[in-house]
């Protein structure tokens, strides 16, 4: 929504800034902003949310890597 703003602070009525489908655009604004305004007033910057995914293959397997750092120190060494 958007209402014009006149120098003597009079705010008019008001109305839509923009129309969008809600089914095909929401607004993903949990712990964040979801918006903001470019410097010259002009346009929006709107995050939205990701379509729904097919579902992934369950994880079957976990490779840990124990004492890479030593592994990586020893393959690239420091210029010290």
């Amino acid at each position: 929504m958007a209402a014009r703003v006149t120098p003597a602070a009079a705010i008019g009525r008001p109305g839509p800034l923009f129309e969008f489908d809600g089914t095909d655009l929401r607004f993903d604004c949990a712990f964040r902003r979801c918006y903001d305004v470019s410097p010259d007033g002009q346009r929006f910057l709107l995050t939205r949310a990701r379509p729904a995914q097919p579902p992934y293959s369950p994880v079957t397997h976990v490779n840990l890597i124990q004492n890479w750092l030593d592994d990586l120190k020893a393959k690239v060494p420091s210029s010290r």
